[in-house]
């Protein structure tokens, strides 16, 4: 997560000042700034927020199957009663 966040400070301003750019009618330069610092930080974002995604899912995954058997023990115990 502070992975995230520290990209997100990156990735934030640079977003900020495209759209001053564009706004601004600084096409080129806003170009510029585009293909050279914003998108690799946006890419490099959203790259770490799919790991944080793809860890939490698995972590999920694992907490469901310690679960289930725990429920089934559990089942198991009751009926056996």
């Amino acid at each position: 997560m502070a992975k995230i966040k520290e990209i997100e400070a990156k990735a934030l301003p640079l977003t900020a000042k495209l759209i001053e750019l564009r706004l601004n009618d600084q096409g080129e330069e806003a170009a510029r700034l585009l293909l050279t610092k914003a998108r690799p930080a946006c890419v490099e974002w959203l790259s770490s927020i799919n790991r944080l995604i793809d860890l939490e899912e698995a972590k999920n995954k694992a907490e469901s199957v310690s679960a289930r058997s725990a429920g089934k023990n559990c089942q198991t115990a009751l009926t056996a009663a």
